[in-house]
């Protein structure tokens, strides 16, 4: 394998890779974005998402949580100060002691808060391809 294929390969590869890695990160905002993306009128797309990510998570959420959003939307700016970011939100239930009122929207908002962030698959990848690099080039004289 030459070097310009062997580059050529894992530039691909990795391409690929960092696409699928921001499709990944894309579909999982757009589950769980309707807890703290307000300019939605319409209602009935609120209660789809919020019983999508309730059957997703079944275990730790209730279909309580349709409910909950609803009212939390109706509410936000009247008891909330900080803009609607999850982060603000689920500081903003704690320092209000509004967890009770909304046991399910701060459980999701945990889940979404910890989800781990990483591109260590990433770097490997482009370890991966130096050291095939290296190779390539070590052969070549």
């Amino acid at each position: 394998m030459s070097y310009e294929l062997a580059r050529k390969h894992f530039g691909n590869f990795a391409s690929i890779f960092v696409k699928d890695r921001f499709q990944a990160v894309s579909n999982i905002n757009d589950l769980f974005s309707f807890l703290w993306v307000y300019n939605s009128p319409n209602k009935d797309d609120i209660k789809n998402q919020a019983t999508t990510l309730a059957e997703i998570y079944s275990n730790q959420l209730s279909l309580e949580i349709v409910d909950e959003i609803l009212f939390l939307k109706d509410t936000y700016a009247a008891n909330f100060k900080l803009s609607a970011s999850p982060k603000n939100i689920l500081t903003e239930m704690l320092e209000k002691s509004l967890i009770d009122l909304f046991p399910n929207i701060s459980i999701a908002l945990r889940f979404f808060l910890t989800l781990p962030v990483s591109v260590a698959e990433a770097e490997r990848t482009f370890t991966l391809q130096k050291r095939v690099k290296n190779y390539l080039h070590s052969a070549m004289k």
